[in-house]
């Protein structure tokens, strides 16, 4: 029955895995209100499974509220700007200190890791100001390990270093990419290996534009959809 339902939350939710931070995700919404360069805030939902028990260390300079739908527990790592850590559990059962919300502010880092005895986990994710891989970094190195270590009971290096799983050593997205886009052979739109809607391409393309950019897409067959998006990226 567990699997039956994850099969079904995957199928209904229209889940995909998630490249870098590992978990599987659905954009939910990306609001029409914009803050400067960016919209106010976009709602996605995420689930974490016995095949995919973490969320890898992954940075954000914006708020990110995490809301408990289903399943869990799950322990968050979240580390502060400030050189602090601490662990929070999500879960259903508050009278021994689980929260069904969890927030990880602007700045901060966070893994999570699911409960050996939780099947899955699926959260509801509002990120504000909206996600972009310009304000989003995914892995750590050796600056992070002598950050945080021993900051916590938990916080052994190696631990440390298993948070930020194959991506350690290994640091994705910010400011200083190319602005170039890339539409895979699935039809996936990808950017500083992070998955992009077309609604958050031309939000992050119009950034781009802004500072004086002139992003690109390149794709590895030519196709009516590659087309569309380099002419809509043209009209910037």
């Amino acid at each position: 029955m567990t699997q039956t339902r994850i099969n079904e939350l995957v199928s209904t939710l229209g889940l995909t895995e998630m490249n870098l931070e590992s978990g599987l995700f659905q954009v939910v919404n990306v609001s029409a209100v914009e803050l400067g360069e960016q919209p106010v805030n976009n709602v996605i939902y995420f689930m974490l499974t016995r095949t995919m028990p973490q969320s890898h260390l992954h940075y954000m300079d914006s708020d990110d509220v995490q809301i408990l739908i289903e399943g869990g527990p799950v322990d968050y790592y979240l580390f502060a700007k400030d050189g602090s850590c601490e662990k929070v559990t999500m879960g259903y059962d508050v009278s021994i200190g689980q929260r069904p919300i969890v927030i990880a502010p602007a700045g901060s880092a966070k893994a999570l890791i699911l409960h050996e005895n939780a099947s899955h986990l699926l959260i509801g994710s509002v990120v504000s100001p909206a996600w972009s891989p310009s304000t989003t970094r995914y892995g750590a190195g050796s600056e992070f390990l002598d950050t945080y270590e021993n900051k916590a009971p938990w916080a052994s290096r190696e631990f440390l270093k298993s948070l930020a799983g194959p991506n350690f050593e290994s640091v994705e997205g910010g400011e200083e990419a190319a602005p170039v886009f890339r539409l895979d052979a699935t039809g996936q739109i990808i950017y500083q290996g992070m998955q992009l809607t077309e609604e958050q391409l031309f939000h992050e393309a119009k950034r781009l534009v802004k500072i004086g950019q002139r992003p690109v897409i390149t794709g590895e067959h030519a196709s009516d959809k590659l087309a569309e998006l380099r002419r809509h990226l043209a009209s910037l």
